[in-house]
């Protein structure tokens, strides 16, 4: 069990190691590129090319293994009404 003291802790080495991490990248983000060989265009289309793919396996409803345990599935096997998701669209136009 984590106690309150080493939650506090964590947090702070957490923002502590991305405060170092992104502000690395935002001071030698161009050098790391520049020496690795890769252009602003070129990781846009592969950061692109990505999130499409997330977006396709979204698409598909796989199922997790590692979000969901073998009892939350076969939890939701046994629902009758799984409900209808809005593809894009949280409401319609005219309608809250």
């Amino acid at each position: 069990m984590l106690t309150q003291r080493g939650a506090k802790r964590m947090a702070r080495k957490a923002a502590l190691t991305s405060f170092i991490v992104l502000t690395s990248f935002a001071l030698g983000g161009q050098m790391i590129f520049r020496l690795v060989g890769i252009t602003l265009p070129a990781f846009e289309v592969a950061g692109g090319l990505i999130l499409l793919l997330i977006g396709l396996d979204m698409l598909q409803a796989k199922r997790s293994a590692t979000q969901e345990t073998t009892s939350d599935t076969e939890e939701a096997s046994h629902k009758e009404d799984a409900g209808i998701v809005p593809w894009g669209f949280p409401c319609w136009p005219g309608r809250v």
